[in-house]
């Protein structure tokens, strides 16, 4: 539900009830400023709602944090390609050659 105000013959909004008491609370709007709901035509003080306006509101909702799983797993993925990388480097500089019995052949051969 939305609301419009005129305070002094200026008319704005759409203002929300949260925002409606939190002008409230500030001294902008006074019982005397006048409001309408959206869609309505009438225009009311505003001391009408002065209850609801002083009662005490739920807390504001939480903006949706993002759990970021999309990066968690792309980083994931680049790190075992590093290790995966590092590990067949060290293999190779550890390996000694390996003879085949094609090499075997030809080193045993005599001339």
């Amino acid at each position: 539900m939305t609301f419009y105000l005129d305070r002094n013959g200026t008319k704005s909004g759409p203002y929300t009830l949260r925002q409606l008491r939190g002008m409230w609370d500030k001294g902008v709007v006074d019982g005397k400023s006048r409001y309408c709901e959206e869609g309505a035509e009438k225009w009311k003080p505003l001391e009408l709602l002065k209850s609801v306006l002083e009662a005490e509101l739920p807390p504001a909702d939480k903006p949706v944090q993002k759990s970021g799983w999309i990066f968690k797993l792309a980083l994931a993925a680049i790190l075992l390609a590093v290790v995966i990388i590092a590990a067949q480097q060290t293999s190779a500089l550890t390996d000694t050659p390996k003879l085949f019995a094609a090499d075997i052949y030809f080193l045993n051969r005599k001339n």
